[in-house]
């Protein structure tokens, strides 16, 4: 009876050990670079797993059946599949890493000669939003500041509580700066609005007050800093369409049209990351049949 007992504990635990199958595969990251040092783990029984070698290369033997297995790596995220094991054969499941990314939001640290609360402080600064900006259907960033209170954009020129915007001798007492970059022309001190993308910005902060210690001699009135956004982890593609027309003049003759006085245009952006690599693209296309008149074709008159 005891050799009975024993010959069928025999055979069934070869048989339970002959059960097996393996896995085997290559573990890399988004960019096909082999990940070495990687965990890849049995779920049902931790003590079961293997390390990625120099090349990224796995090896598991498990039990017949269905199998769920954990490939793990600092700074990664996990991956986590399902497969189903097959008795003597070696199957094959590449898996691919990815990266884990954090985004963090810019911080604006804004100092003076002493030490103060914020609400101490005798400079005052507005902060205009994109939505702002996207609400009005703002075909450009001078339209959007002249609705800023204490903030007046005349022929062009910034003007902030009353200060002229450009002084003979003196220049310009606004300052304009896009991304830390003054963008003031060096002969009439006079910023060129067309340049700025309406279509990507992240913030813009209008400094009341004299500000030359923070943004050199041209701010003595104040400042006016606008900061394009970032890509993010997730691509951005927008697109806006407007379109429009003028009203009849109440006036007998100051009609100025022989057509349709339209207003059209669009803006498009697409921002991405590549890698390491920051990729945006934009612009826009404007069209404005006002009483200025849109640009002249045709023959030149003197």
């Amino acid at each position: 009876m005891k050799s009975i007992l024993l010959f069928t504990f025999i055979l069934v635990s070869f048989t339970t050990f002959s059960q097996i199958g393996k896995v085997t595969g290559k573990v890399i990251d988004e960019s096909g670079e082999p990940v070495m040092g990687a965990s890849v783990i049995y779920r049902k029984d931790i003590t079961v797993g293997n390390v990625t070698d120099e090349n990224g290369n796995y090896l598991l033997e498990l039990p017949v059946g269905q199998a769920k297995i954990i490939c793990r790596y600092t700074s990664y995220v996990t991956d986590t599949f399902e497969i189903n094991i097959l008795e003597h054969h070696t199957l094959t499941h590449n898996i691919v890493l990815k990266q884990v990314v954090q985004e963090l939001e810019g911080v604006e640290v804004r100092v003076g000669k002493f030490d103060k609360r914020i609400e101490d402080q005798t400079v005052s600064m507005e902060v205009i939003r994109p939505e702002i900006i996207e609400n009005k259907n703002t075909r450009s960033i001078e339209t959007a500041l002249d609705q800023t209170p204490g903030l007046n954009i005349l022929d062009g020129e910034p003007q902030i509580r009353g200060g002229s915007g450009f002084t003979f001798g003196v220049g310009s007492k606004v300052a304009v700066i896009v991304d830390d970059m003054p963008m003031l022309s060096g002969d009439a001190g006079r910023p060129e609005w067309g340049f700025i993308p309406v279509e990507n910005i992240h913030q813009i902060e209008v400094i009341k007050g004299a500000a030359s210690v923070l943004s050199g001699s041209s701010a003595l009135s104040g400042s006016i800093h606008i900061r394009t956004a970032y890509p993010k982890a997730k691509p951005k593609t927008k697109v806006n369409v407007y379109s429009g027309f003028y009203s009849r003049p109440n006036e007998t003759g100051a009609t100025w049209w022989n057509d349709v006085p339209l207003i059209a245009g669009v803006n498009f952006l697409h921002s991405r990351m590549i890698d390491n690599i920051d990729v945006v693209v934009g612009g826009n296309v404007n069209y404005d049949h006002g009483y200025i008149g849109p640009p002249v074709t045709g023959e030149f008159v003197y």
